[in-house]
């Protein structure tokens, strides 16, 4: 008999269809619910250069939306902001490895690309500036072409898990919202594990790897069971 019963995912109902006929499937109650949106900088400088960086799936998705890409090349920090990309006609030369750090990635990406190459990087304003800081700061353009906003929401229901899939989303809702002691807490990637760890490092996380549905649902049946 499964241990969770119900589960939050920080993320816009429709994210993840496959996790929702698994939870589904298992009778289990799913939420998904954003604490953050995105919004456009529809005024950011776009510049010209041989590689444009994508270091997240809305960092992606707002750019493709209301700017070109005008770079010979495309590189992104892992499969799931690749996955935005493809799924909207584009090829993507570099992917980062799941199972690397941003700062790793931004290093392999370096050293992957030729020795005079320009990198543009479309940046949130929340960036960590992980990736970008690895790299020659000479072969460096970038501009801020999205804004971060908290979205609050106080949650009267307790969860058996909870899926937060950014730094931002965590720190919204915790703002608003307590964890039990009981809760799976479940992080998407390195640096969201860091920041729930930097606001309490008693919490025992549980990092997701990498960002597919398929991976989400491993974790949770190895949860369960």
């Amino acid at each position: 008999m499964s241990t969770i019963k119900s589960l939050l995912v920080t993320r816009e109902p429709g994210s993840f269809i496959k996790l929702e006929q698994w939870c589904a499937k298992h009778q289990i109650k799913l939420k998904q619910l954003p604490f953050i949106k995105v919004e456009a900088v529809l005024d950011a400088e776009i510049h010209s250069t041989d590689w444009i960086f994508f270091s997240s799936p809305k960092g992606a998705q707002n750019y493709i939306r209301h700017y070109f890409v005008v770079a010979e090349r495309i590189a992104s920090i892992g499969k799931g902001t690749a996955e935005i990309l493809i799924k909207a006609g584009f090829q993507v030369h570099f992917i980062g490895e799941s199972i690397d750090s941003p700062a790793a990635i931004g290093q392999k990406f370096n050293a992957f690309i030729p020795p005079h190459s320009t990198v543009f990087f479309p940046l949130g304003d929340r960036s960590k500036r992980s990736v970008i800081d690895q790299i020659d700061a000479k072969r460096i353009k970038e501009s801020t072409t999205y804004k971060t906003v908290d979205q609050f929401h106080s949650l009267n229901e307790p969860f058996d898990a909870i899926l937060f899939t950014s730094p931002s989303n965590f720190q919204s809702y915790i703002q608003s919202n307590s964890i039990d002691a009981g809760t799976h807490i479940i992080a998407m990637g390195n640096t969201t594990e860091k920041a729930i760890l930097a606001h309490n490092k008693s919490y025992k996380v549980n990092v997701l790897e990498a960002p597919t549905q398929e991976a989400i649902i491993n974790l949770l049946e190895n949860l369960i069971s």
